[in-house]
């Protein structure tokens, strides 16, 4: 691709995406940050981040029935999914489109360990390859939890 067509490319990226960009205030005056900050801005979105809410108003969008909401939040936080393929109770083409516009990024366990006072620590590897710990302490009527807070 030739300078002129990439510069057509922003060009026109600008024209799609400026107007809703400077309503947030996130508008760059320079076409070629202009361009990296909208590819980087249409990034596909970690489906968990978003509410139980967000996941409805989401699906009405798509002209999907409101309780498929529940059904997704279920299969990520009931039961643990961590591909839209495995979400059996969706059509097919409810989950190429999820598929299509976000990810699930999912945690690993990277090393897990358990002291005789039942104390676990665990490392947990994330989508970026950084690692996070986190130990849980049991007391007698409690537990604690510690997470790092830096990866």
């Amino acid at each position: 691709m030739d300078e002129k067509n990439i510069i057509a490319f922003f060009e026109f990226l600008e024209l799609v995406f400026l107007p809703p960009l400077v309503r947030m205030g996130l508008y760059c005056p320079n076409p070629l940050l202009f361009g990296i900050f909208t590819l980087l801005y249409m990034a596909k979105k970690d489906i968990r981040a978003l509410s139980l809410e967000q996941l409805t108003n989401l699906f009405k969008e798509i002209g999907e029935p409101a309780f498929r909401a529940k059904q997704v939040y279920d299969w990520f936080w009931a039961k643990g999914v961590v591909k839209f393929e495995d979400m059996s109770n969706l059509s097919k083409k409810l989950r190429e489109y999820l598929e299509e516009n976000f990810v699930i990024n999912a945690v690993q366990i990277h090393e897990l360990q358990v002291s005789s006072d039942r104390t676990i620590k665990c490392a947990m590897r994330l989508h970026d390859n950084y690692v996070v710990e986190s130990v849980l302490i049991p007391h007698q009527e409690r537990m604690t939890a510690c997470i790092s807070s830096q990866v």
